[in-house]
């Protein structure tokens, strides 16, 4: 019960104060939204159908297509017929979608290593391994879950 206490006490409040620490709206306006940004964030890793972003995201099909459109509308991205199959729309992050989805990670990641550096080695060492093992935990639950 300690450590789910942690954890709800700790990575809410981590994750709140990383994803205010840049400023959304002085890089991509003032309609460019939190959802926008992980869609955006997806794509950029791979994730190129309205489909694939659902999926990750546990958005609806059409949500992520509205919010897709208003990427899309802000030029940051861009749509392409799959060659192979034509019913297939492939996304893909502009540069301008890349330069801005860079220059908004920069600063996340000067906030977190602002943070971080008032840790030891051995601090650094020891929430690297929790953090790890966290991922494993739930790792090994989804593969469970699926199974």
């Amino acid at each position: 019960m300690a450590c789910q206490k942690a954890i709800w006490d700790t990575l809410p409040y981590v994750i709140h104060k990383t994803k205010t620490s840049a400023n959304h709206e002085t890089i991509f306006g003032k309609s460019f939204t939190p959802a926008m940004f992980h869609i955006l964030r997806n794509i950029h890793l791979g994730k190129d159908t309205i489909s694939d972003l659902a999926s990750c995201t546990q958005v609806s099909l059409p949500a992520v297509s509205r919010q897709v459109d208003r990427l899309a509308n802000l030029g940051l991205v861009t749509r392409k017929r799959d060659p192979h199959n034509r019913r297939r729309i492939i996304l893909e992050i502009s540069e301008v979608g890349k330069e801005k989805l860079e220059l908004l990670m920069e600063g996340k990641s000067k906030y977190v290593f602002q943070h971080l550096s008032r840790l030891t080695e051995k601090e650094l060492d020891t929430v690297i391994h929790g953090l790890k093992l966290l991922r494993s935990a739930f790792s090994d639950a989804d593969r469970e879950e699926n199974s």
